[in-house]
């Protein structure tokens, strides 16, 4: 009796054993897909993170290298007109190292035009002829200094493309002044012939220039900056309304 139980139990688990399978071919492909679904997901993740992170530092790129040369201008500008021995000279828009009746004359900012600005100013003791400035050139902004021998580079190309470089002269961020009155005039020694009068004392004008840049990153044209400032010259404009800057 006890040789039958143990045969039908060793028949009944080799049964169990032939009725075992593995997954249907249905069963192993919806795996598949679910297995290639998450891959798919994580790759696109991944990139769209990828993409974000490389737009973002362009833009900082872009934003960094603009900010750089509108700092270099900006201090550039406002130094226009400087002179080492300031009590001895006045300013005029005059050609730098004109003479006048009270020193010697040095330009403030010679001109501005839509794509560029030239100025002068004493560089270590040394006034020169030659006008410095910056300019829009192609691509890219070009500053000239006549230490320096030339026109070079502001701007790496390789990184940054300049598309637009604005210089207009404004008053927009101050009321426009007006006439000026006998007491808003630099007083002069003497009064203006033959009336007497202080008709011909010259005047002071404060002057300010609007600065805009605009530049894309030169490895993808979607990424663009703008930055705008406005300068303000610390020497001022000198009106002379006579033949000198006071009557002698």
């Amino acid at each position: 009796m006890l040789i039958a139980m143990a045969r039908a139990r060793r028949i009944q688990r080799a049964a169990g054993r032939r009725h075992q399978v593995g997954l249907s071919i249905v069963e192993l492909m919806v795996g598949v897909a679910v297995g290639l679904i998450v891959v798919a997901a994580a790759a696109m993740m991944t990139s769209t993170q990828l993409s974000n992170n490389r737009r973002m530092l362009l833009e900082v790129q872009v934003q960094q290298d603009l900010r750089a040369a509108v700092d270099t201008i900006t201090r550039e500008v406002r130094r226009a007109g400087a002179r080492g021995q300031a009590y001895k000279y006045v300013w005029t828009e005059e050609v730098p190292g004109a003479l006048s009746g009270t020193g010697t004359e040095v330009a403030t900012v010679l001109s501005s035009s839509p794509g560029a600005i030239q100025y002068a100013y004493e560089r270590a003791g040394v006034l020169s002829n030659a006008a410095s400035g910056f300019d829009i050139s192609g691509d890219k902004l070009r500053f000239n200094s006549p230490n320096l021998g030339g026109w070079s580079e502001l701007t790496d190309a390789k990184a940054l493309t300049v598309t637009a470089f604005t210089v207009t002269e404004t008053l927009q961020d101050e009321p426009t002044p007006p006439a000026p009155s006998p007491e808003e005039r630099m007083p002069c020694p003497k009064l203006c012939p033959p009336a007497n009068d202080t008709s011909c004392w010259p005047v002071i004008e404060v002057r300010q220039y609007g600065l805009s840049v605009t530049a894309t990153a030169t490895s993808d044209a979607a990424v663009a900056r703008s930055m705008r400032t406005v300068i303000r010259p610390r020497n001022d404009r000198l009106i002379v309304t006579g033949s000198a800057v006071c009557p002698s």
